[in-house]
């Protein structure tokens, strides 16, 4: 999701983990529950109408990956490094 977001592209999406925290309802995509296939089908046709989709959707794509993916990778840097000053792809770090 988070690719297609990036690339300006509106989603249509069940509530799975992670879609409701990137894709904001009507203005870069569509929820809809789950085994609905009904719903699926207006949502995709709905997405097709969304104003702007794609400047809001670099927008939120930018947003959610400077809010997590940053604290994801200095989180993950510790682990990243390694204890002789090699990081774990073998460069002096």
């Amino acid at each position: 999701m988070l690719e297609a977001l990036a690339c300006g592209k509106a989603i249509v999406s069940t509530r799975v983990s992670g879609a409701c925290e990137m894709i904001c309802q009507g203005k870069n995509g569509i929820i809809v529950d789950q085994h609905t296939p009904e719903a699926m089908a207006a949502a995709m046709e709905e997405g097709l109408q969304l104003p702007d989709a794609a400047t809001v959707s670099l927008a939120v794509a930018q947003k959610y990956a400077i809010k997590n993916l940053r604290r994801d990778f200095l989180a993950a840097w510790p682990a990243i490094q390694m204890s002789d000053g090699q990081s774990a792809v073998g460069h002096a770090v």
